[in-house]
């Protein structure tokens, strides 16, 4: 607003100033006074005029106006909200939405202020009573986006939110709103402003419960289609396209309201029917014509039933879910009543994929968190784009300008190729866009003095043939003259982004996404009154976001070798698709490529059946995305160039058998509505187990295991890196995404990737064949990242590129919301400058020094802890190595036959019962009888006798005959052994124990002790085998192993440095592999029997170790003085890590300050520095 008179506004803001402290009654003297001290005219006729006249009215005339007039603002007075009554003013400026603003006054008659507060109080208390008052009936009008209340004194701005719960989204000073007027010259644009800035909490949990309730509203009705989601999905996804058009201020104000309510008005006495008919036609011609998108090549009525009835109810259900005659109590507001500029990807995407996986997956499908999709976007794009776009603009920046290297150089940017191969709704797709447009952003920037044509005349010849090669490279890459960037966010959308996903109206609703983002990052091209010239305005995204299953498919390189018999097709493909990126706004072009899509697919599904394979939307990439595998002569690409650059995304996080809930959430006309939340888990298996009793539930339940299986043996028949244990989607989705790459892989997934022995084929081919850059591991608990997941949850970005590389990659473990939260609230900054300062460089070939049997990911919290590890490690052997053998005796639900509660038989030893030196640390819980556990125990222990017998005779060379004899002679003799007494079992002999259950968390993770004679122990104390057997002489021995060895070992694993080692590793449970891998050092005989003494003196309880303290030869008594135990114990731990492994004080003062979990032993911590420093 230019040419305002500062001085005269000035004046104007002072007299309000003193005005609002007038607070008394107004005698004739009193104002004479007040009017003295005024500066305007205006002021003072308000003061003169207050005791006679309407004070809203003086306000209005003397000063608001007057304020308004002077700042040059666009505004109404006394316009009419239709039966809803008049409102003070309305502002609206060019084509953007408007505002009310309704006055009140600032004083009464008698010159009593009257405060803002007051007014506000007044109101809501109305609206408690009626749920209605003044404002709320102009925002239910529709009419205006905003209220502005004030009396100028302050200024209250009311969105629709007022209208469920009355209560302003800003407050701020008078003065403050006429400044920002005064700067955006828009009141429409400066509240929008001010409500963008407001956070929304739950807006995510609201909008998807309404999401729900929009959907449960039409399932009711009855529907021409067996699958009327699909239709109802479609439906939402129109209408949030055209409120997110609304609220960006592109299309006409209450566009949809005003579409309804005209075809109401002309045809009602027709019927609901005729009045549908009507109001989508406007919808979809007008749309279609100016937006151009599939959304409006549709219409619900097609798949309706059209009898009276159930149209009727179809149209007041539509009226609810839109808002237009307000809500009801299936859902809490309609969609005219979401601000959808805060309703974004990510708000919109998690409400839509929640909303799906409760009619899909029952497990493992999470929204990432937007912070983190963002990061990974990023990193992936800078990782893809920056060397290119570095490149390219150094080059046109040079003064010795290549044009061919240059256009090289954009046409390999033009080419780059990025997918998420589970992309769901698109928040992944989204976050690429807008780093990629980024990238485009800087080219077009630091191009654009090429197009500078001023001094074409007086310019050096080289410079002028410069801009030339510049302006071509700018109009190859999509950049237009006219400034307009609409076809060149098509074309990056086209170019670069690719999506694949399961379920079709994940497809639906990532296409809307992707429409939305496309608009709102360059609004003003898509505001309608600039779409002046026909065309597909958005981008036909049908060969970009493809509908099919990610994992089922032949393996590519078959695929194009089956391809190749279609070469003239692929060859029509490829033109199809050429003519299209050339006129991105003619998607005709693109007619006939689906018929020769199906022709092909037929041929590939067919030779899947051959194999055994009939699965359900196969996906085969080199068919919907040949342009990435073969030339534009129809022929293959060569390996090494076939694939996408970027493969992103968070794939499910489930494993690979029968879920009773997904069964059930796929059969709601069984088991009603079912989600991974609506039902406990005892309370649901009880229903399920009753449905099952009724044959045709369970010939559906059988089919559905079938399927289960049959995708089982495909993906162990089909894939090569799943591993040990259970299948699951995200090992398989990693597999793929490393078929699929032939640049660059970030993914998330649970963090047993880099800590499970299972995942070990999956990190050694990253580790044999690509360049890890980045492992990051979070953990979800406190405020965590995802808030429907366990807090126990930890998961990964796992970001590697296809090239071999020795180099550290950068890691950080442990990653906590809060942490996040703490680091930004101290540092500022982004999520991106948080990771960078976490993160460390992690050495790469640590990792299979480290854990050689498993290449385990040590997690390491601190740069330092790495150096530290690598200490400890040295060259030492690992316990494995040493010949140690573990094992678990009894199974909690497999042996629970065996269990009593009334004391009957030997003692069942758990975890709880055990501390560190410590047998006897609670009391037990079961009991069983010697003789049925014995028996169950000697069947299990012949087995491996015989599984020996079978190793060592082939060792020996035996074969056939030789070997059957050597083993049947040897099993009979072990066999009788047991059974005389001369062989023990491991129950009946003194056992090195370890507590399973442990965190990195806890007060102590790696708790050890040696438990009596005659016990029996659960699997939650796995146990070192107390026996060996050996061969002498053809015959089978048994040997005891040596209690030195037992107490020792016991002692290294009881330690501090040995506990802050097997930290770095474990996650929730110590798994017997991270056991196995710990370094044990061979000592000097006097070292060993030092530290061996120690141990026993802690261990010992008299009557239960006296015949080890007399084998040991060490004369000892039960200590239980605390403060004994505690010096023996410092003195201990000093020597272990001082004179075992090397280290210093320091670097045990270091260890120690890392125990901070529960209630650690500092005075034992003081102890231990006090020892080693002497």
């Amino acid at each position: 607003m230019a040419g305002i008179d500062e001085k005269v506004l000035g004046d104007y803001l002072d007299d309000l100033k003193t005005l609002l402290s007038i607070d008394t009654k107004l005698e004739p003297s009193t104002i004479q006074e007040i009017s003295e001290g005024l500066k305007t005219s205006n002021a003072r006729r308000y003061i003169e005029l207050l005791p006679h006249s309407k004070p809203e009215v003086l306000l209005s005339e003397f000063l608001f106006k007057p304020i308004l007039n002077i700042i040059g603002a666009e505004w109404s007075p006394e316009v009419r909200l239709d039966e809803r009554g008049w409102v003070d003013y309305v502002f609206k400026k060019d084509v953007t939405n408007p505002v009310a603003v309704e006055l009140k006054a600032m004083h009464k008659t008698t010159g009593k202020r009257v405060r803002m507060e007051e007014i506000y109080r007044k109101l809501r208390e109305e609206f408690e009573k009626k749920k209605d008052n003044q404002i709320v009936k102009y925002l239910r009008s529709g009419v205006v986006d905003y209220v502005v209340l004030t009396n100028l004194e302050e200024v209250y701005y009311f969105n629709r939110e007022a209208v469920i719960e009355f209560e302003p989204f800003h407050r701020e000073s008078f003065e403050e709103f006429i400044r920002d007027l005064i700067s955006v010259e828009d009141l429409w644009e400066v509240a929008r402003r001010k409500e963008d800035r407001v956070p929304k909490q739950n807006l995510d949990r609201e909008f998807f419960e309404d999401l729900r309730g929009w959907h449960r509203a039409l399932l009711k009705l009855r529907w021409k289609t067996e699958n009327p989601s699909e239709a109802i999905v479609h439906l939402i996804n129109k209408f949030i396209f055209i409120r997110t058009l609304e609220d960006y201020g592109l299309i006409p104000f209450r566009f949809v309201r005003d579409a309804y309510e005209e075809a109401e008005r002309k045809w009602s006495p027709k019927g609901p029917e005729k009045v549908l008919e009507v109001f989508f036609r406007e919808i979809d011609d007008w749309f279609y014509l100016y937006y151009d998108t599939e959304l409006f090549q549709k219409s619900i009525l097609d798949y309706l039933e059209g009898d009276e009835e159930n149209v009727k109810s179809f149209d007041k259900r539509l009226r609810l879910i839109l808002g237009l005659k307000g809500w009801g109590g299936m859902f809490q507001r309609g969609l005219l009543y979401y601000n959808f500029r805060q309703i974004d990807e990510d708000i919109f995407g998690k409400a839509y994929e929640t909303f799906l996986a409760e009619r899909r997956k029952q497990q493992g499908i999470y929204y990432t968190p937007k912070e983190i999709t963002a990061y990974m976007a990023k990193r992936l794009v800078d990782e893809l784009f920056g060397p290119l776009k570095d490149e390219l603009l150094k080059l046109l920046e040079s003064s010795e300008f290549d044009e061919e290297k240059a256009r090289e150089l954009a046409d390999r940017l033009t080419k780059i190729a990025i997918i998420d191969p589970a992309c769901g709704s698109g928040s992944f797709l989204i976050k690429v866009l807008r780093e990629i447009y980024r990238v485009y952003d800087e080219i077009e920037v630091k191009t654009r003095w090429a197009t500078d044509m001023s001094n074409i005349l007086s310019e050096p010849e080289d410079i002028r043939k410069r801009k030339e090669a510049i302006r071509k490279i700018r109009e190859f890459l999509g950049f237009e003259r006219n400034g307009h960037r609409r076809k060149l966010l098509s074309l990056i959308i086209l170019r670069h982004i690719y999506g694949v996903d399961l379920d079709e109206r994940a497809i639906d609703v990532a296409k809307v996404n992707l429409w939305k983002e496309a608009v709102k990052l360059s609004p003003r091209d898509f505001r309608y009154t600039n779409l002046r010239e026909s065309g597909h305005i958005l981008p036909d995204l049908e060969m970009n976001l493809i509908n099919g299953n990610s994992i089922v498919s032949l393996p590519d390189d078959e695929v194009v070798e089956l391809m190749k018999d279609f070469k003239d097709d692929i060859r029509t493909l490829w033109e199809k698709r050429k003519a299209y990126l050339e006129d991105p706004l003619n998607p005709e072009v693109l007619e006939g490529m689906v018929e020769v899509k199906a022709k092909i697919r037929e041929k590939l599904t067919e030779k899947m059946r051959e194999n055994g394979w009939d699965f359900e939307r196969p996906l085969f990439y080199p068919l919907e995305f040949f342009f990435l595998y073969f030339d534009e002569n129809g022929d293959p690409l060569p390996n090494d160039e076939r694939g996408f650059h970027g493969v992103i995304g968070n794939p499910p996080w489930e494993n690979i058998k029968p879920q009773s809930k997904e069964f059930a959430a796929m059969r709601p006309e069984i088991f009603g509505e079912v989600t991974k939340f609506s039902i406990e888990g005892p309370k649901f298996k009880k229903i399920f187990k009753e449905k099952l009793k009724d044959p045709n539930v369970k010939k559906l339940w059988d089919e559905y295991e079938e399927s289960i299986r049959r995708l089982s043996e495909f993906i162990r028949s089909r894939y090569r890196l799943y591993g040990k244990g259970d299948l699951s989607y995200q090992k398989v989705f990693l597999e793929r995404a490393m078929e699929l790459s032939k640049g660059a892989v970030n993914l998330l997934i649970p963090s047993n990737f880099h800590t499970d022995e299972g995942a070990m084929p999956l990190r050694k081919e990253i580790f044999d064949k690509y360049c890890l850059n980045e492992l990051i591991s979070f953990e979800n608990r406190g405020n965590g990242w995802f808030k429907d997941v366990d807090s126990r949850f930890k998961f990964d970005i796992v970001f590697f590129t296809k090239e071999k590389c020795d180099r550290p990659f950068r890691a950080a473990f442990y990653v906590t919301r809060k942490d996040y939260e703490d680091w930004a609230g101290k540092n500022g900054g982004t999520f991106e400058d948080f990771i960078g300062a976490i993160t460390f460089d992690y050495p790469v070939e640590l990792i299979s020094k480290l854990s050689p049997g498993v290449l385990g990911v040590t997690e390491f919290r601190r740069g330092e802890d790495v150096r530290l590890v690598q200490k400890i490690r040295g060259d030492w052997r690992f316990l494995r190595e040493h010949g140690w053998d573990m094992k678990r005796e009894f199974d909690m639900t497999n042996d629970n036959d065996l269990f009593n509660t009334s004391r009957k038989g030997l003692i069942l030893y758990e975890g709880k019962m055990i501390h560190q030196y410590e047998p006897f640390f609670s009391e037990p819980r079961y009991w069983v009888d010697e003789e049925k556990g014995r028996e169950r125990l000697l069947s299990k222990e012949l087995s491996r006798v015989k599984k020996f017998l079978k190793e060592k005779g082939e060792r020996l060379g035996l074969k056939g005959k030789e070997l059957r004899a050597f083993i049947d002679e040897n099993y009979g003799l072990a066999k009788e052994n047991f059974e005389n007494g001369t062989f023990k079992l491991d129950y009946e002999e003194h056992r090195l124990v370890y507590r399973r259950i442990a965190r990195s968390t806890d007060e102590r993770t790696l708790i050890s002790t040696i438990i009596p004679k005659r016990v029996f122990a659960s699997e939650s104390i796995p146990y070192f085998k107390p026996f060996r057997y050996t061969v002498r002489g053809d015959r089978i021995t048994q040997e005891r192993i040596p209690y030195e060895d037992v107490v020792y070992l016991m002692a290294l694993l009881n330690s501090f440095t040995l506990d802050y080692y097997i930290r770095q590793r474990v996650s929730a449970n110590l798994n017997m592999f991270y056991i196995y891998e710990l370094p044990i050092p061979e000592v000097e005989p006097e070292l060993k029997a030092k530290i061996v003494e120690r141990a026993f003196k802690l261990l010992y309880r008299e009557g239960h170790y006296d015949d080890m303290a007399k084998n040991l030869g060490i004369t000892a008594k039960e200590i239980t003085d605390e403060n004994e135990r505690r010096e023996l114990r410092a003195e201990l731990e000093a020597v272990i890590a001082r004179d075992v492994f090397g280290l210093s004080r320091d670097e045990m003062d270091y260890i120690l300050s890392t125990f901070v979990y529960g209630n650690p032993d500092r005075e034992l911590m003081k102890m231990i520095l006090e020892v080693m420093e002497g």
